[in-house]
């Protein structure tokens, strides 16, 4: 049982998509999920739902650093590689 264990952590740890979704979950949880929701479908405040949402890359991107309407802008709090691993977050919560 030790040794499944082990290996379960073992793979989470060396999958790269699992990796890399533990810090854009951070942010996500940190920046977007008090009006959007843990699951992306609160719309608190007005929000998208994003499990709906069929905005592109750059057009997610251009709204987290900008904002829109009563989103604030995110553009000077992140950085760049964060904003990236956000919008590839928030695609992953489509029900599309």
């Amino acid at each position: 049982m030790t040794k499944w264990i082990f290996l379960m952590l073992a793979g989470n740890f060396l999958n790269p998509a699992t990796q890399n979704e533990a810090p854009a979950k951070v942010l996500y949880s940190k920046h977007c999920s008090g009006c959007h929701g843990d699951n992306g479908d609160r719309g608190k405040f007005g929000a998208r739902n994003l499990k709906a949402s069929l905005l592109t890359d750059s057009s997610i991107v251009k709204q987290i650093s900008k904002g829109k309407g009563i989103m604030p802008s995110f553009g000077k709090r992140l950085k760049p590689e964060e904003v990236q691993l956000l919008v590839k977050y928030i695609k992953s919560l489509r029900t599309l």
